[in-house]
């Protein structure tokens, strides 16, 4: 795909968000939801990392690369805080109404009803922006754990609307 662009006529580029949060989606919304009824699954130990990205930073960051002429090439999209799964979920515990069990499910088991998509959520991944901070783009939010309140707001508000 990239080599579409190589000619110079065409700018190609590539975009590698993080776990896209915001809104009540995506697997971060999907804790909320289920920390929000009662219990939230951990798969693994907890201790992996995941890079995210607000949805709003990453519709951000698109604009910069489609109205920046010099933007091409691969760019990383995440708000990096480097924090561990389940400093997210202690967070997401501790501000919904009624506190929730916390499961933390053996990754072996969790193959075994999700498939390989439970080695996804198990991955332990640090990774950087500095292509995408080049255009001077900064997340608004910089951590999942730390912007909980908001996401909360945000579930509630789409729950009201459903």
């Amino acid at each position: 795909m990239l080599d579409a662009g190589m000619d110079g006529a065409i700018r190609t580029m590539v975009v590698r968000p993080g776990i896209v949060y915001g809104r009540a989606r995506g697997i971060i919304g999907d804790l909320v939801k289920e920390a929000s009824n009662g219990l939230a699954r951990v798969i693994g130990t907890g201790t992996q990392r995941w890079p995210c990205v607000y949805d709003r930073d990453l519709a951000d960051l698109y604009v910069r690369l489609v109205v920046g002429s010099e933007a091409r090439g691969i760019y990383h999209a995440n708000d990096e805080p480097d924090e561990c799964v389940e400093e997210i979920v202690d967070a997401i515990t501790e501000h919904v109404r009624t506190r929730p069990d916390v499961c933390h499910v053996p990754i072996e088991e969790a193959r075994g009803k999700m498939g390989s998509y439970a080695d996804a959520l198990a991955l332990d991944q640090k990774v950087r922006s500095p292509r995408a901070r080049s255009l001077d783009w900064a997340p608004t939010l910089h951590s999942v754990a730390g912007s909980v309140a908001r996401l909360l707001e945000e579930f509630r508000t789409a729950r009201a609307a459903a």
